[in-house]
């Protein structure tokens, strides 16, 4: 299948919700992740996947599965603003998910990373789950073992989740764009 379908994208959703939660049959994802792997499916799809099975423990698999995660463009007119969804906000959860899972080498995270950077640079505003989605990428690349000197900071300040007024992630000495909450707490 090469269509865009949010049925299958919601169930990996589903599978790694669960597998976060420590309730999911380890079972059950790598079936699920067998047959999306006979298809052709969104790279969301592949992303939720893959961190499901790095939550039940099957980094070799979630690496696998991360592999095949290819953007090739944002969804579908019709279904993009029904979903939220976006190009910015798809690159940076699966960024997110990988950089979380442990199951991928830095090389394909950085490569992931500068991606998004330019996605993010051609954006005239970003979304609330665009930011989200980047400052969680952020604080989980900031947690790889293989990455020194990358730093997530809000109002100079330290964090390791996700926080509230100036997000600002930097790599040694090329610094991503800043992002400003303007919003009221």
């Amino acid at each position: 299948q090469d269509r865009y379908d949010p049925g299958q994208t919601a169930a990996a959703y589903a599978i790694y919700v669960r597998a976060k939660a420590g309730v999911a049959d380890p079972a059950r994802a790598r079936r699920f992740a067998d047959l999306i792997a006979t298809r052709r499916p969104p790279a969301l799809t592949l992303a939720f996947a893959g961190g499901a099975l790095a939550a039940v423990g099957d980094r070799a698999a979630a690496g696998r599965m991360f592999e095949r995660v290819a953007f090739k463009g944002a969804p579908p007119e019709e279904t993009r603003y029904r979903l939220y969804g976006s190009d910015v906000r798809d690159r940076a959860l699966a960024l997110a998910l990988m950089a979380e899972s442990g199951a991928v080498a830095w090389p394909r995270l950085k490569a992931e990373a500068e991606a998004l950077g330019l996605a993010v640079r051609r954006r005239e505003w970003l979304s609330t789950q665009e930011q989200a989605w980047i400052v969680r990428a952020a604080a989980a690349l900031g947690r790889s073992a293989d990455l020194a000197g990358f730093a997530v900071s809000v109002d100079g300040g330290r964090v390791d989740g996700v926080g509230a007024g100036l997000y600002r992630a930097a790599v040694g000495d090329a610094p991503l764009p800043r992002l400003v909450n303007l919003g009221q707490e």
